[in-house]
C-alpha cells in the first residue's frame, strides 16, 4: 500500500473507470491479515476447496506445475517468445493456475440454483452492479454487460504467455472458461 503512495491518480475518484492490479493486491493483503494465513491459504480454505476446485491454485503446486501447458509470447515482428518460468510476486493478481474445467465450476457457484457456493446471492448480486446505475461496466471484480438481453458477468487475465477469459450467463445456466496459450 505504501509503495502507491507516490502514484498519480489517472481520473478523480468515482468519474471513470480504470481497472486495477494494485487493488487486487491490496485487497489480497486485507484478506490475508484478517485470516491471519497466507493469500494462498486462505483463497484454498475460503473458495477453492468448499467449490471442490482441486485443479486450482494460487500456490505453485508441484502437480499443477507439471500439467501447466506451454505458452508463447509474441512480437510485432514475428518472434515467439517462450514464456518466463517466474512467480510474478503479486498473488491475487497474477498467479492463479486453474484447469477450464474448475473456472467453470467456479461460475456455476454464480448461479441462482447453485448447490455450492461461497457467497450468500445477495451478496455475490451486490457484485454485480457497476457503479452510478449504469447498466454495464465493472461491479466488484466482476465485468457486466448483457449479451442478447441476458445478464452477462465475466473477468479475464493474461499473464506472459496466457491468456483467460471466464464468462457467464447466470440466469440461464450457462458459463464457458477459453485460455489461449499465446499473450
Amino acid at each position: 500500500v505504501r509503495s502507491l503512495n507516490d502514484t498519480k491518480l489517472v481520473h478523480r475518484p468515482g468519474t471513470e473507470f480504470k481497472y486495477s492490479n494494485p487493488g487486487v493486491g491490496v485487497v489480497g493483503e486485507v484478506v490475508a491479515r484478517v485470516t491471519g494465513k497466507s493469500f494462498e491459504d486462505a483463497a484454498r480454505e475460503l473458495v477453492l476447496d468448499p467449490l471442490d476446485l482441486h485443479d486450482s491454485d494460487f500456490a505453485p503446486r508441484a502437480d499443477l506445475l507439471e500439467r501447466q501447458a506451454y505458452g508463447e509470447m509474441w512480437t510485432y515482428d514475428g518472434r515467439e517468445i517462450p514464456t518466463p518460468n517466474w512467480r510474478f510476486g503479486y498473488v491475487p493478481a497474477a498467479e492463479l493456475r486453474s484447469t477450464t474445467v474448475d473456472l467453470v465450476r467456479f461460475a456455476r457457484s454464480w448461479f441462482p440454483d447453485a448447490e455450492r457456493r461461497v457467497l450468500r446471492p445477495d451478496t455475490q448480486a451486490s457484485m454485480w452492479v457497476p457503479p452510478n446505475g449504469a447498466a454495464r461496466g465493472c461491479g466488484l471484480g466482476f465485468f457486466v454487460g448483457a449479451l442478447e438481453g441476458h445478464r452477462k458477468v465475466s473477468h479475464g487475465g493474461a499473464v506472459y504467455g496466457f491468456a483467460s477469459t471466464l464468462a457467464a450467463l447466470p440466469e440461464q445456466g450457462l458459463a464457458v472458461a477459453v485460455v489461449c496459450t499465446k499473450d
